[in-house]
């Protein structure tokens, strides 16, 4: 007697139509191919991810402001975190030694982020994912301890569940571009 084999259901075949659509549409971002100093706008919204007034301390929010690279707070480096090549930290210019950090470690969606002391810990860890899609291409920036995407939700900057839409492309409000400062 044969045993019935098991189908995949259809849960299973939408985790693997998204995990399939991600890898063909995406590959990691080497640090080369990031200027070392830049400005992140939104894709959806125009504006640039910062820190108002550019405080220098721990558990200051990170907001979307005007894209201005005059100002400190609106620009960040990114350096490979030590022992990988895939994941960064992000780190406000002349912010000392602060990083982009997603607060107490949650893996809670709606997150606000904040800049806090660098500790290397996996949640100041990013990777940056660039898309070729249909409208254009962009950036999803994910973290690797909640893998949560940045996200915007109003004026605030904050991590989701990373999205896709009915093609099997990046919603627009998780999609950055970079623009280099000079």
């Amino acid at each position: 007697m044969r045993l019935p084999v098991k189908r995949p259901t259809g849960l299973l075949l939408s985790i693997t139509s998204v995990l399939v659509g991600i890898l063909a549409f995406t590959q990691p971002v080497a640090a080369a191919t990031i200027p070392s100093q830049v400005l992140w706008d939104n894709y959806q919204s125009g504006e640039c991810m910062g820190v108002p007034n550019n405080p220098l301390t721990n558990g200051s929010k990170v907001y979307q402001t005007s894209c201005n690279a005059q100002v400190d707070w609106d620009n960040w480096v990114f350096h490979y975190h030590s022992g990988t090549t895939s994941y960064y930290t992000i780190q406000p210019l002349d912010g000392g030694n602060y990083c982009l950090d997603v607060p107490g470690a949650s893996k809670t969606a709606g997150v606000q982020l904040e800049q806090w002391t660098c500790n290397g810990q996996q949640n100041q860890q990013w990777m940056v994912l660039w898309w070729n899609f249909s409208y254009g291409q962009g950036y999803q920036i994910w973290n690797r301890n909640s893998f949560l995407c940045i996200d915007i939700n109003g004026t605030k900057i904050v991590q989701n569940p990373c999205r896709l839409d009915g093609n099997q492309e990046p919603v627009f409000n998780q999609l950055w571009n970079y623009i280099p400062e000079n």
